[in-house]
């Protein structure tokens, strides 16, 4: 009876142990995740002027290859 009850105590330990590693790992995984997605958020903000910027000015350089003489005027 004694070995029976210390081997559940040793399986319930290592259990618990596995589910607490197990959680500490999936939170920090799940931090992880929600700093670099914030950090990629944040750099598409702050570089979405300059996307808008070389996307006017690409626009702008096409048209002028197709249709120049709407352009010269």
């Amino acid at each position: 009876d004694a070995a029976r009850d210390a081997a559940g105590a040793a399986a319930r330990d290592a259990a618990g142990a596995a589910a607490r590693d197990a959680a500490r790992d999936a939170a920090g995984a799940a931090a992880r995740d929600a700093a670099r997605d914030a950090a990629r958020a944040a750099a598409r903000a702050a570089l979405q002027p300059t996307v808008d910027q070389l996307q006017d000015s690409a626009i702008t350089l096409f048209t002028a290859m197709i249709k120049p003489q709407e352009t010269a005027r």
